[in-house]
């Protein structure tokens, strides 16, 4: 019998299903395809379906009806893509890619699958993987100018900046007016700290006759990023030695009698252990009413909340652990369960970030803990004993982002790595930081460069860039000196990973550091309590 008449749906039924979905009638429409699949098994009706399940919210569901399609119609490539979706919606990257391969199988000379194929590796963290496809795929398409641009940026993601430019610059040859092409190329030369260069690109690309509103307001951004930086550097050559003149008389805040009866306790307690134990030290401070720039969020996030599930991951994952929290005199901690020591300093709550850089300074000034010290964001969750990390070779350890976007503030301030918390070069650094924090709130107010209240929010990160230089490890060794602190770059990809809600557990396991940003941790907790190790 023909394999085609198995299947001889009314076309008309097909066309009123897909009508009613394209006109949102979700419900009318899943009725017409479970009417009509009851009678006969149609891919063209499971593939309705499952577009019905996957704009409902209903991933599981659209796997389901997307499989169905592609057992029924294995020779058709939508159908695997559209598998691949409803597998990428459930949080299964693995499984997306599994789809994406059959379909490249199906479809081979399909530029929008391989590139879909390359994508699906990268959405699921293997990185190298989507370079290879990418590079495939601009040997078998050379003017491609999408495969380029996608692959300018896998470079510059891999810190490999010199193919990332390459890639842009053979784009640019085919298409020098296209704007994302000339964007591309500002970005690549912002990440090489070409400022000037990347102006020029990057104006020239938002200043194309009908540019959608979307990408200018992107690029505008990064526009003014690498103006921010262009001027801060220079100011701040001149303004060089008042910064380390203040850094010079900087000290810590004074510890009240409970504080230091903490302290006191804390060190006696690990007076006699054999092994050096990791202290990782949150901070928390409710902010002043209305002063917190998630405070007219519609997901409200709870901050106790998340330390309760951080300090979970650090006991699974670290041997011999001590999590401390500082904080200013009056935030309530009685809805935090997890194990831990409160160290309350005289805090101001309108500056919440400038008060955090001061809490780490002083804890670090006490000379009272010897071990490591991580400085982590109450919504990192620790997958790894960073005590490996520990070699004797560097002073502190900072996570910085190898991707555009970031010109001002290449270092994450969420995750801080101090291998030995004795020695006074650590404290240092942070001196020398909050001296450049001082010097940036003073300028940029001087100066009008719209960043709002830096002690709030923000200036830490715009420190620590200042500190270096606004300079991106890709263009340097991943140990340099600077003012005499040896510095580790760590990169974000594998030490403080930024997690999205479709990351799979596969990724995850292998990420020392997870980096939630708020809700995001909350909403993945069924997957960590497998992936933690």
């Amino acid at each position: 019998m023909n394999q085609k008449l198995k299947y001889r749906t009314d076309p008309k039924v097909i066309n009123e299903a897909a009508a009613l979905f394209r006109a949102g009638k979700l419900s009318e429409a899943r009725k017409i395809c479970a009417a009509s699949l009851a009678k006969v098994p149609d891919p063209h009706i499971f593939n309705i379906l499952g577009a019905i399940e996957i704009e409902s919210g209903n991933s599981e569901k659209a796997v389901q009806a997307f499989r169905r399609a592609t057992q029924l119609a294995p020779t058709n490539a939508e159908y695997y893509g559209n598998l691949a979706l409803a597998h990428k919606r459930a949080g299964q990257a693995d499984d997306a890619i599994t789809m994406l391969e059959r379909a490249v199988s199906v479809v081979p000379d399909s530029l929008e699958t391989v590139a879909a194929l390359g994508k699906a590796y990268d959405d699921a963290g293997k990185l190298e993987n989507a370079v290879q496809i990418f590079i495939r795929a601009s040997q078998k398409w050379p003017a491609s100018v999408s495969i380029l641009i996608e692959l300018c940026y896998l470079h510059a993601r891999n810190e490999n900046l010199t193919d990332a430019m390459q890639c842009a610059s053979r784009a640019y040859s085919i298409e020098p007016n296209n704007p994302v092409v000339q964007a591309a190329l500002g970005e690549v030369h912002s990440l090489l700290g070409e400022g000037e260069k990347a102006l020029q690109f990057l104006k020239g690309a938002i200043a194309v006759q009908g540019v959608p509103k979307a990408f200018l307001i992107k690029y505008a951004e990064t526009i003014a990023s690498n103006e921010r930086v262009l001027f801060l550097r220079d100011a701040k050559e001149r303004s060089r030695h008042a910064i380390f003149e203040a850094a010079a008389h900087c000290g810590p805040l004074e510890l009240g009698p409970e504080s230091q009866g903490v302290m006191n306790k804390l060190h006696a307690e690990l007076a006699d252990q054999a092994s050096r134990p990791t202290f990782v030290v949150y901070f928390h401070m409710a902010p002043s009413t209305g002063n917190h720039p998630y405070s007219n969020r519609k997901e409200s996030i709870d901050y106790i909340d998340l330390l309760n599930y951080s300090i979970a991951s650090v006991g699974r994952s670290i041997l011999n652990a001590q999590c401390v929290i500082l904080s200013d005199q009056h935030t309530n901690f009685s809805a935090l369960r997890a194990p831990h020591t409160l160290l309350r300093l005289p805090l101001d709550s309108s500056a919440v970030m400038y008060s955090r850089m001061q809490a780490y300074f002083t804890f670090l000034s006490l000379n009272q803990i010897d071990g490591v010290v991580l400085f982590l964001d109450s919504d990192v969750h620790i997958n790894h004993d960073f005590q490996e990390l520990v070699d004797g070779q560097f002073d502190i350890g900072l996570t910085y982002r190898a991707r555009p976007g970031f010109v001002d503030a290449p270092i994450n301030g969420g995750f801080i790595m101090v291998p030995d918390a004795r020695s006074p070069r650590a404290s240092d650094f942070l001196k020398i930081c909050l001296s450049y924090y001082d010097w940036l709130a003073e300028e940029t107010n001087a100066k009008r460069l719209k960043l709002g209240d830096l002690k709030n929010w923000n200036g830490d990160q715009l420190a620590l860039g200042a500190f270096a230089d606004w300079k991106v490890p890709p263009v340097a060794p991943k140990d340099v000196v600077i003012e005499g602190i040896r510095v580790r770059y760590l990169d974000c990809e594998t030490y403080n990973y930024p997690v999205a809600e479709t990351s799979s557990l596969s990724v995850l396991r292998e990420k020392w550091a997870l980096h939630f940003k708020g809700p995001t941790l909350k909403q993945l907790m069924p997957k960590l309590s497998v992936s933690s190790r």
